[in-house]
């Protein structure tokens, strides 16, 4: 219900903007800035059938260039920030007893500068415009790491204290580390780009879609799978040349 009521309120926001969506004309040429939010995670290609890993936040934002070459067929190109990664949960600590139990939670975030480019097409639909558009990204990793934290899960209150010094202690020790700093780790990220736009006017633009990375993040001879970037978000952009 809350995504529906957030949806509702982009495209009343996009309405309010202005109610006349026109064509793309040839040669129009853009410039616009973006922001959005979704769901980023690894697709974990093993030979295991591992689970994969579960999703974080991903966020992203920053310019965007389209121009159109003929009447409503445009390419779109952007500098963004993205930030993408993946968790795993599993049990650190498991008492004999089941009186107790410290589940652990590790954490990957990556920073990247990206840089999508997507063939698009505008359907306009009187006061609205339908943009489907495809096409492949790059991004460079500037930055990332991995941390752990832990959380109890107390069944008998009696060993509450043991329970909550064995908690301080492991979160004292809890590892963190830098992505980069894996000499197998790769900085370059490669794949493609699907989504769908949904145009308020020539000047604001919501899109959802799908990052596919088609890139192994860890290159080492003694892994037996592939992880792979996988990211769903949504956009807001607003153009103002």
């Amino acid at each position: 219900m809350r995504i529906k009521n957030l949806f509702l309120a982009v495209i009343t926001l996009g309405a309010t903007v202005s109610m006349n969506a026109q064509e793309a004309k040839k040669g129009d040429f853009n410039v616009g800035i973006t922001a959005g939010a979704g769901l980023s995670t690894m697709r974990m290609d093993d030979p295991y059938d591992l689970k994969d890993p579960d999703g974080i936040a991903n966020i992203q934002g920053g310019l965007v260039f389209n121009y159109a070459f003929v009447d409503n067929l445009f390419l779109e190109a952007g500098v963004t920030y993205q930030r993408k990664g993946y968790k795993t949960d599993g049990i650190g600590y498991e008492h004999s007893n089941d009186y107790f139990e410290i589940d652990e939670e590790t954490k990957t975030s990556i920073h990247y500068v990206a840089v999508p480019l997507t063939l698009n097409y505008r359907i306009n639909l009187g006061n609205f415009g339908l943009i489907p558009q495809a096409g492949p990204y790059v991004g460079v990793g500037l930055a990332g790491k991995t941390t752990t934290d832990y959380t109890l899960d107390l069944e008998d209150a009696s060993m509450q204290q043991v329970a909550e010094e064995m908690l301080d202690d492991m979160r004292n020790k809890a590892p963190e580390s830098k992505v980069f700093d894996n000499e197998h780790a790769k900085r370059l990220d490669f794949g493609f780009r699907f989504g769908l736009g949904f145009a308020f006017s020539q000047k604001t633009k919501f899109t959802v879609g799908y990052d596919l990375g088609i890139l192994d993040l860890y290159r080492a001879e003694n892994l037996d799978y592939k992880t792979k970037h996988s990211t769903f978000f949504g956009t807001l952009t607003f153009y103002f040349k």
